[in-house]
Order: C-alpha cells, then structure tokens, then sequence
C-alpha cells in the first residue's frame, strides 16, 4: 500500500511545517477568545496568533500557536466546518504550558 498525499498534506494529518499567521487566522481566533479564556478558566486581554498549522478532516482544523497576554504561549485547535451553507467553528483543544519554539 502506499501512503497518499495532497499538496504535501497526509490525508488526515496536519500539514508538516508551520506557516506564519494572517488576518485570516488571528480573525479565527479573535472570534474564540472567550472561548480560549473558558478553557483556560481565566481572563485573557489579549491573544495574538503566531503560527498555524492546517489538518483537513469534514471541514478544517486549524492548529494555532497563539501568544496570550504578550507573556503566555499556547496551542489552541480550532475546527472550522459549513453547515447551512454559513461556516461554523468551535474551539476544540487548549494546550497550555507552550513556548515560542515549542512543536506544534
């Protein structure tokens, strides 16, 4: 059997390196920062996308490497989908305890 890929992404997988953040992915996470701050059972005044990564699945998760109050690194998974012909997203996963270079 072999292994398929699309566009350097496993089917599956999330894509293998890291691109920078754009307007679209810090607007996505702008829309969950309560949601982040739920998770995290705190307030957060800020939250700054640094990096992303892309996992197709029915939809999009969508790997972010955010910077929470300009002290704190964190990895949040956003999973984006259409329903009703409007898109829908939900934040899936918080992992705290992350660093500027840390894997994602």
């Amino acid at each position: 059997s072999s292994l398929v890929t699309i566009n350097t992404r496993m089917i599956g997988g999330f894509t293998q390196h890291p691109a920078m953040a754009d307007d679209f992915i810090n607007g996505l996470l702008q829309n969950h920062v309560q949601d982040i701050a739920d998770k995290l059972k705190r307030p957060i005044d800020s939250c700054t996308a640094i990096s992303y990564k892309t996992q197709m699945v029915t939809g999009m998760n969508y790997k972010i490497k955010a910077l929470v109050d300009g002290q704190e690194y964190i990895h949040v998974i956003i999973y984006v989908y259409t329903q009703d012909d409007s898109h829908v997203s939900k934040v899936l996963t918080v992992v705290t305890n992350q660093t500027k270079d840390s894997d994602m």
